[in-house]
C-alpha cells in the first residue's frame, strides 16, 4: 500500500535541502488559501505552496535542489513538485482526503523537511504517517489521503512528487 524510507537522503544532501528552503529568508514562497483540491476556504485552510515542476516545465531556479530526490525516487517522468508549508494552530486540522493526480500507474512521494506532531493520513485504513525530517513515503497515486498542519511547531513542511 505504501513504503516509508527513514532517511531517505543522506545528511548532507537532506540539510543542503532543508536548509535552503526553511532557513534562508530567499526562497519564495506563494500564498494559496485553499488548503486542498476540493476549494474549501477558511483562516484555517490557507498555506503556503512553491511549485518546483509542472507540466512538462521546472517552473523554479530551485528545482536542481531536488536532483538528489528526484534520482533517488528513480523517477521515469515527472507530472508535478510542490511543496506545502502548513502553520501552527492550536490543534490539529486535517484537510480534506484526495488524489494527487487521475494518471493510471503513478505514484506520489511525500518527503517531511521537518519533525512534527502532523501527519499524512491515508483513507482506506485510517495509517497516519508522521512527520519526521527525511522521511518518505511512497505510495500509489489513487491512494486516497490527506495532510494536516501542526501543533508543536512554527509549521510542517513537505515536498510532494507525482512522477512514473
Amino acid at each position: 500500500m505504501f513504503k516509508i524510507i527513514d532517511n531517505f537522503l543522506n545528511k548532507e544532501s537532506f540539510n543542503k535541502i532543508q536548509d535552503s528552503i526553511l532557513n534562508n529568508c530567499f526562497f519564495p514562497w506563494y500564498f494559496s488559501e485553499y488548503n486542498d483540491y476540493f476549494g474549501e476556504k477558511g483562516l484555517d485552510k490557507s498555506k503556503y505552496i512553491h511549485t518546483f515542476y509542472e507540466k512538462n516545465n521546472s517552473n523554479s531556479k530551485h528545482y536542481d535542489l531536488l536532483l538528489p530526490i528526484i534520482e533517488k525516487l528513480k523517477c521515469v517522468s515527472l507530472i508535478k513538485i510542490k511543496i506545502n508549508s502548513t502553520n501552527y494552530s492550536d490543534k490539529i486540522i486535517e484537510g480534506t482526503y484526495h488524489v494527487d493526480n487521475e494518471y493510471k500507474g503513478t505514484k506520489t512521494a511525500v518527503y517531511y523537511l521537518n519533525t512534527n506532531d502532523g501527519y499524512t493520513k491515508f483513507k482506506e485504513n485510517k495509517n497516519k504517517i508522521n512527520s519526521i525530517e527525511n522521511r518518505m513515503v511512497v505510495f500509489d497515486s489513487n491512494l486516497k489521503h490527506l495532510g494536516t498542519n501542526t501543533t508543536n511547531s512554527k509549521r510542517r513542511v513537505v515536498l510532494n512528487f507525482n512522477y512514473y
